[in-house]
Formats: C-alpha cells, structure tokens, sequence
C-alpha cells in the first residue's frame, strides 16, 4: 500500500447519490498543496471535507486554480476540514474504499494515524541508576503539521507535556491522581493532584476521560519548523508520601522558563522519580491526516550528577501492522523524528535508533536550573 491512487464510493447518502457513486482517480492538479480527485466516467470532482465529501456538477478545472475566483475552493475556519467546494453539494458516505498496489482496502487502514512512541534510554550511569531521574529535558522541531496533534515530549509514569495543534495552540502540562475520580468517585483527597503554583497566563483545570488529574496549559503560537524547548522535574513534597512535579516551557521570544505548574500528587512510580520516559505523537480526533516532528537531543539527570544524553530511542505503536507510521533518525543522526497518518510509508520500521553524541544546550550549561516562572534560558 505505497501508492494510493484511487478509491471508490459504496454507498452517499443524498437525493441522486447513485449518479455520484463509482471510482475516482487521482490528479496532479493540485490546490493548496491537496490533490484533486476526478470521476472520469461522470466527469466530476470530489473533495473530502472532514465528515462530509463535497462533489461537483462537472470539472471546474480552470476555476479551482485560481484560488481567487468565485468557483474557486473555500478553505474552512476550522482546520480539520482541509478544503471543500463551496460550490458543491454535501454527501454523507458510509464507505469508503481506496485502491492501493492495485487492492481495495478500507480507507481507515490507510488514512488512520496510530500513535506511535519513543521510549528513551542513556548509556549506563551511576547516579542515575542510583538516585533516578529528577530532570527530563527535551527539544521538539514540528516539520509537518495537522489540527488535533499531540507532539508529547516529556513523557513519565504519571504525568506528561508537550504542544498540541489546535485552535489556539497550546503548550500543556498534565499529572494524573493516584485514584482516578472515574474508578471512584469517592476518591479520598489526598489521592488527587494538588495545585501547588502556576505560572503567567497559564490556566489550570481537572480532566478526566483517560484517567484524571490535573492539566494547566498555555496559549502559544508555536511554529512549524522552530525548535522549542521543555523540561519537567520531581522534587520531594513535604508531606513524605508525596511529590511535586513541574513543567517547564522556554519562551524563546523572551528568554526565560515559564513554569506550567507545580503538581503535588502521591505518584504513580513508587520511586517518586521520573521514570518510563518517553515521547510520543497521537492525532487524538482520528482524522488521518500526515504529522511529523523531530524530537532531541533529549537529555536526564539526577539531583546532584550531570546531565546525559538520552541516546537510545525504542519505537511501539498502537497499531503495530499499519504501514503509515514509522520512528527514523534525524538526517545530523542527533534527533528521533516519528510520522504518522496520510498514505503508506516507505519505511514504516519502529528502531531502536541510537542517535550521535551531541554538545549538552547552552540552556542548561549557562543557565541555572529554573526555580520559579519567569527564571532566565537564555541561548
């Protein structure tokens, strides 16, 4: 399933669906950087719009690409719907079905975006393995975008963070409680996160749905193609049985750490370290659509030894037969990029990778280890 070039309509629903079923193919007309699709038969086009597939009375072909003219394409304000003919009647299709090395398959199989996951590992270190893991820093380059995509960077037993393409964009931070409130509603208290403090313009708030806890996020309009900086550390609680778990975002316009927040939980690891880190990439609303990232050179250390470089990245995956996902090294061999969605992979393979040496950040060799919001990361 390498090449999709066709896929076919079973069943619209609509007042003259007959007359719109059958086979489109493929052109390499394109608007906006999206390939348009063409019945041959019935000389029509068809474009997916999210739930919904819009369908012309004839080939507009001259109209489509000037993007300006009335006939032309109109782009939705909500991102998850990539185009449609403004122009066009809707259909609602109950099935889909793509060609694909000269097969009908299923669209989901092809167009589904699995989650897929780096699970990261440092050469043997003595105060690691002695003291655990207190700091967990990470870099995130997006270089292919899609709504509904979370690139997680820091990822632990019990907690995560990372930036997420929606509408705003958002830097996010969650902790899960000891007893999720969805096990047991009459959770004692002192099983649920606590809101310890919180920084600039950050909002704090419970979820629930995979678990509970608590979340705090930033609206902040990251880019495709810059790099950004993230950081989480444990530290002891007061109260023993305790810790307290902070998220940290470099602001590279201003040069300085906001914090997330501080979570105070009884944690989900027993030894109230950060461990089982990872990263990983998920299209949490299943739309299909390609996204990828590069992801490092990560880097861990205990309270009083130095940083090392997380050099290993092992892959998994939530659907572990599908051929549109895959973990490479970066084209400098620093970085772990993962990709998921669209059409098949040449390479659909999951490492492990063990990327190249790289200089420990200026952020952290010049800088203090940030202690409130707003402490300087200067680079």
């Amino acid at each position: 399933m390498k090449d999709v070039s066709k896929f076919r309509l079973t069943l619209v629903q609509g007042e003259d669906y007959g007359s719109n079923q059958g086979e489109y193919s493929r052109t390499d007309d394109k608007v906006r950087g999206k390939n348009i699709w063409l019945s041959q038969s019935i000389n029509r086009m068809i474009f997916y719009s999210g739930d919904s597939w819009g369908v012309t009375n004839t080939y507009y072909k001259d109209e489509i690409m000037n993007e300006t003219s009335t006939g032309s394409l109109a782009h939705s304000n909500n991102d998850d719907v990539p185009y449609k003919a403004d122009w066009a009647p809707l259909y609602k299709v109950s099935e889909v079905f793509l060609s694909a090395d000269g097969k009908w398959v299923a669209a989901h199989e092809v167009f589904g975006s699995p989650s897929v996951h780096t699970w990261w590992s440092a050469p043997s270190n003595p105060d690691v393995a002695q003291q655990g893991i207190t700091w967990f820093y990470n870099e995130i380059t997006v270089t292919e975008s899609a709504i509904n995509t979370y690139y997680m960077t820091n990822g632990f037993t019990g907690g995560y963070m990372g930036i997420q393409d929606r509408t705003p964009k958002w830097i996010l931070f969650s902790i899960w409680d000891k007893t999720s409130t969805e096990d047991d509603p009459n959770a004692d208290p002192e099983e649920l996160v606590k809101l310890i403090a919180k920084g600039k313009d950050v909002k704090v708030e419970r979820f629930g749905g995979e678990g509970t806890g608590g979340k705090s996020y930033l609206e902040y309009d990251w880019q495709v193609g810059q790099t950004y900086q993230l950081m989480v550390n444990v530290r002891p609680s007061p109260e023993s049985d305790k810790a307290i778990f902070t998220g940290w975002f470099r602001i590279p316009e201003l040069n300085i750490w906001r914090m997330l927040a501080s979570f105070q939980v009884r944690p989900q690891a027993q030894s109230k370290k950060l461990e089982n880190v990872y990263s990983f990439i998920e299209d949490w609303a299943g739309n299909g659509y390609r996204r990828q990232g590069e992801w490092g050179p990560a880097w861990i250390k205990s309270d009083s030894g130095s940083f090392v470089q997380a050099t290993r990245g092992s892959g998994t995956t939530t659907e572990k037969d599908a051929l549109n996902r895959t973990l490479f090294l970066s084209s400098d061999q620093k970085r772990i990029g993962m990709a998921t969605g669209g059409p098949a992979l040449t390479d659909p393979s999951l490492g492990p990778y063990t990327c190249s040496n790289a200089p420990l950040p200026s952020v952290l060799s010049l800088n203090p280890l940030p202690t409130k919001d707003g402490d300087p990361a200067r680079v």
